[in-house]
């Protein structure tokens, strides 16, 4: 299923030319392309960057659960040899292995690179560090050209294998830099194969985001378009977080909410006109008829909107080991919600373990290997739509 254009304000019109559950453009040395799978592109083994430039800390930033600057996720590991970054880490009592190079504070100050990096580590295993744009050299940063804005060629379309030599997210043109905010780890769910929650945590207060977001618009948004992706823990019980939202999308930054889905239906209905949704369902924690509630209340909003001024809902399915018959029932619950599957999309989203509650198996079995393979593959339209 394509996603129809879309219109981001009257002055400014945007061709969503991505396919759903293929959010990331590679290219081969001679600029054909095609949109591929960041999952499936760990599975075939493709992830391996070491020696490329990417623009990690130029285009993107991502922000830890406390407010710590890196250039990447958690698993992004440029500079952490440098004698600055260890000396930080020992002052944080972090083992090297495990450690991240810290740039500063969103709420005290930070620096960032002023140019592509080039990539130290042999493994990208990350789905918000795959998004980043990246080229095995100079020369092919000119393929980016979602990155720069530029329309696609459809002409060099194609869905044969290639060598990829550069890669950049399929969608949101011409939105060149991006921000990655773990808002804290506090969270209401206790998912067994998560380690970013902490139901002790505190948020912080509103006035505190705010100040934090002024210093990010000043070092460095500088004037760029720019995407938000939000995540935690839960953000969506931030104190404040409705007002935020409206302030980031009044300023025309592109909003995406990552959620569990376990808040009231209204603040979604309401959070859809200002940021895309993404919620993942965690069926170790869920309570079905409750988030049914919420995506049928999403979606109908959607609906009396006609799809205009308002963002995207995508349902993340996490699938680990023994739960196939309850993602499949709760699937075919999804797709009984009316006009969801025209206005909104599904996918799923394989964990691996170990995981604290049962069933005990830490691996799939041969029918689930086939959901997922019939899913990335394209292969069953009746599962999960055609995402074509």
């Amino acid at each position: 299923m394509k996603i129809k254009s879309k219109i981001i304000d009257k002055n400014d019109f945007i061709i969503d030319d991505f396919t759903p559950g293929k959010p990331l453009r590679i290219y081969d040395k001679d600029g054909n392309w095609k949109n591929f799978n960041n999952e499936k592109l760990i599975g075939d083994k493709l992830h391996h960057f070491r020696g490329w430039k990417c623009g990690a800390g130029t285009l993107s930033m991502h922000i830890g659960f406390h407010g710590e600057v890196t250039v990447g996720s958690y698993s992004c590991k440029w500079g952490v040899s440098s004698s600055k970054s260890i000396k930080e880490q020992k002052l944080r009592n972090i083992k090297h292995e495990y450690g991240v190079n810290i740039l500063g504070n969103v709420f005290d100050d930070f620096e960032l690179p002023t140019d592509w990096i080039t990539c130290e580590q042999d493994e990208c295993i990350c789905g918000a560090d795959l998004l980043i744009p990246k080229a095995k050299n100079r020369k092919y940063l000119k393929l980016l050209r979602k990155t720069e804005n530029l329309p696609p060629d459809f002409i060099a379309k194609t869905e044969k294998d290639f060598d990829i030599v550069a890669m950049e997210k399929s969608f949101l043109p011409g939105v060149k830099k991006q921000i990655y905010w773990d808002l804290s780890l506090s969270c209401n769910y206790a998912c067994s194969y998560c380690w970013q929650h902490d139901k002790k945590e505190k948020y912080n207060s509103y006035e505190q985001l705010m100040e934090a977001t002024h210093k990010i618009e000043d070092k460095f948004i500088k004037g760029e378009r720019c995407n938000f992706a939000i995540s935690g823990g839960e953000p969506t019980f931030q104190p404040g977080y409705m007002d935020w939202i409206k302030y980031l999308f009044n300023k025309r930054y592109y909003v995406s909410s990552h959620s569990n889905g376990s808040n009231k239906p209204e603040v979604y209905k309401e959070l859809i006109h200002y940021t895309d949704l993404n919620i993942s369902v965690h069926f170790e924690f869920y309570k079905s008829e409750r988030l049914l509630k919420v995506l049928d209340a999403i979606t109908q909003e959607k609906v009396k909107s006609s799809n205009k001024g308002v963002g995207h809902l995508e349902v993340k399915l996490m699938f680990r080991p023994g739960i196939k018959e309850e993602l499949l029932r709760f699937e075919r619950q999804i797709h009984q919600i009316p006009n969801f599957t025209e206005y909104c999309t599904l996918s799923i989203v394989p964990l691996v373990g170990p995981y604290k509650y049962t069933p005990d198996e830490s691996y799939f079995n041969e029918k689930e290997y086939d959901i997922i393979e019939k899913y990335y593959t394209d292969e069953d339209k009746e599962l999960f739509g055609d995402r074509n």
